[in-house]
């Protein structure tokens, strides 16, 4: 009894019969907690990240790209969301996954795609809505299921446009307005719930009529561009017909205007030598007199064929075409 115990003298298996389970299992407690702790301490935030930090759930603070440190789970936690990242959500069909050639496989969602124009007809509307998250701590904590919230917004915003338009608008020339249109529409209701999402674009992928009368919907559209290639042409021809018209009225016009000209400055041409024979006239009654007889002979003796008599000398002389001919 009076026998120190010695450790160095005991054996080694009594030694390692001696350390409790309990101690071991502490040991890999603080070993686990020492790795959560490091584990959770630091972080990586990429590029084109914004790292929400969360203290027990509340926000605390957004972080940049880099590397980061924060207070271990479960005191702080990090969620990374992708600010420069556009992100797709599909409507009224949904990309299930790609065939062996690599082509996309899809599957329909009759409940979305199935949407009422103004002028209550039926068409079959699937289209695509890009997006990106401009404020990540809003994007986390203003609404519960960001995705969801835009899936829903984008389909009531489409289906309130697509009822404002009539079919042809929906399926031919309208398209492009559509689409604006619902982005905008999109967007300020996600704002009005402040989301922290932006739209980038609306696509529409396929406007279709319903299966059940897409046959008899394709020949009444054949029918309307029928009509509208006739009404296209009869404008062109009436347009043609109409400019031709009016360019023959031009120039009558200009050729009535041209010969009113003409004739008024004939006239006052006659006005102006009648007015100075008439001075001539006042000056030799005799002289005028006779001078205008021989320019109104002048004028009617032209071009006809003339005999001068002249019963004094016995001759006569026939006047034809300027040539002088004497007959005894």
């Amino acid at each position: 009894m009076d026998e120190v115990f010695d450790w160095e003298k005991m054996p080694e298996e009594g030694k390692r019969r001696n350390i409790k389970p309990s101690s071991i299992i502490f040991g890999i407690f603080i070993g686990i907690i020492l790795i959560i702790i490091l584990s959770t301490t630091f972080y990586t935030v990429n590029t084109d990240e914004a790292g929400v930090i969360k203290t027990f759930g509340s926000y605390t603070k957004v972080t940049g790209p880099g590397i980061h440190a924060k207070w271990f789970w479960p005191i702080q936690a990090v969620e990374k969301v992708s600010i420069e990242k556009v992100n797709r959500i599909e409507i009224g069909f949904r990309t299930t996954g790609k065939d062996s050639d690599g082509n996309a496989i899809y599957s329909d969602v009759p409940d979305e795609k199935i949407m009422v124009t103004m002028d209550e007809n039926i068409v079959e509307v699937e289209f695509i809505v890009q997006y990106i998250v401009r404020d990540p701590v809003a994007y986390l904590f203003n609404v519960d299921d960001p995705v969801e919230t835009v899936r829903k917004t984008s389909w009531s915003a489409m289906r309130t446009v697509v009822a404002s338009n009539t079919v042809d608008d929906v399926l031919t020339i309208g398209k492009e307005n559509i689409q604006n249109r619902t982005a905008d529409l999109i967007q300020s209701v996600l704002d009005r719930y402040k989301c922290g999402i932006r739209v980038v674009a609306v696509q529409l992928q396929d406007v279709d009529p319903p299966e059940a009368v897409k046959a008899a919907f394709d020949e009444v559209q054949k029918a309307k561009e029928k009509m509208d290639q006739l009404v296209n042409e009869g404008r062109r021809y009436y347009n043609q017909v109409v400019l031709e018209a009016e360019g023959e009225a031009y120039k009558l016009i200009k050729e009535a205007e041209a010969y009113k000209v003409q004739k008024v400055n004939l006239a006052k041409g006659e006005v102006d030598r009648f007015d100075e024979v008439y001075k001539q006239y006042v000056k030799g009654k005799d002289i005028a007199r006779k001078q205008i007889y021989m320019d109104r002979m002048r004028e009617l003796l032209t071009g006809i064929n003339k005999y001068i008599v002249d019963p004094s000398v016995g001759l006569n002389i026939f006047l034809q075409k300027g040539d002088v001919e004497v007959i005894k």
